[in-house]
């Protein structure tokens, strides 16, 4: 089975932004002891297409191999955008990056045949339960950097080759 979010990215009024060169990395980790492949504690998965404002991303494939008995159970996952440092690679000053958090529970039943099943996958965003079909999303906030100005000071000097000062008189210079 393979779990999944979507990551948007957008402005504060709703226009989507392509990712550009802003990479977004999320991370599963896995609760109460649910499986993950071999070796691993987390997976994690990463946008991968500059041009894009929306992009469906999916973790690596976990097995489920714990005999479930005759009932039905249910494995808990959580899902979070890894959020850059501060002043680190990755990190944009313009972005507001999302702190919330994604639930994923795979009920996992055994069939007639004594085979173990995947039954369902549901999402929860915050607590909050997605629809059957509403795909998981996270999504950031691109704000436009404030313009700034400044003016510069110049001063002209007009000297002779020796370095003496020497009026401008009628010179005219821009």
């Amino acid at each position: 089975t393979q779990l999944d979010v979507t990551k948007k990215y957008q402005t504060v009024d709703g226009q989507p932004v392509a990712f550009g060169e802003n990479t977004f990395n999320f991370v599963l980790t896995p609760a109460d002891g649910a499986p993950m492949p071999e070796g691993r504690d987390k997976l994690t998965v990463s946008t991968t297409d500059a041009e894009a404002d929306l992009q469906k991303l999916l973790f690596d494939e976990i097995t489920f191999s714990e005999d479930v008995g005759s009932a039905d159970k249910i494995y808990t996952y959580t899902i979070r955008e890894v959020i850059p440092a501060e002043g680190s690679a990755g990190w944009n000053p313009s972005v507001t990056y999302s702190t919330e958090v994604i639930t994923a529970k795979v009920k996992v039943i055994k069939d007639d045949n004594n085979d173990l099943q995947v039954d369902s996958i549901t999402y929860a965003l915050n607590g909050t339960p997605l629809a059957a079909r509403e795909d998981p999303t996270i999504t950031n906030i691109y704000t436009k950097p404030d313009p700034t100005e400044t003016q510069l000071d110049v001063t002209k000097k007009y000297q002779t080759a020796d370095g003496e000062a020497v009026a401008f008189g009628e010179n005219t210079f821009n």
